[in-house]
């Protein structure tokens, strides 16, 4: 491989590169700007557009294959474990999660879910 430097050919090439992929997140809190988590709270994660304000407890979430993507016993991560969940059930659109580690859960954050130790 030979690496040219500007001087030699008169150009620079920039390169950018996706190392993420696609990105899970979460919608807003109705206005909140946060949300206090306690641990073993219940909340549901929903692909489902609310048209009025969200239930209480509720998370809308951006991707509308998850619910088919995730399955029971799956953690779910916010912000690379700002905050987790474990998956107790799918009802439809709608994932039932159980708060394993509690903080504040902030609006757009990043949601990952591992299966088995490894990122899904």
């Amino acid at each position: 491989m030979t690496i040219c430097t500007p001087e030699d050919k008169g150009f620079v090439v920039a390169i950018m590169m996706d190392t993420e992929g696609s990105e899970i997140h979460i919608g807003e809190l109705g206005g909140a700007p946060s949300a206090k988590i306690e641990d073993g709270e219940i909340w549901i994660f929903s692909v489902q557009a609310f048209d009025s304000p969200r239930p209480e407890c509720t998370i809308n979430i951006n991707y509308d294959g998850f619910a088919e993507d995730v399955k029971v016993g799956d953690k779910l991560l916010v912000d690379s474990g700002m905050v987790r969940f474990d998956v107790i059930e799918k009802i439809g659109p709608d994932v039932k999660c159980r708060c394993t580690d509690p903080e504040l859960l902030l609006p757009r954050a990043n949601l990952t879910f591992w299966r088995d130790g490894s990122l899904v």
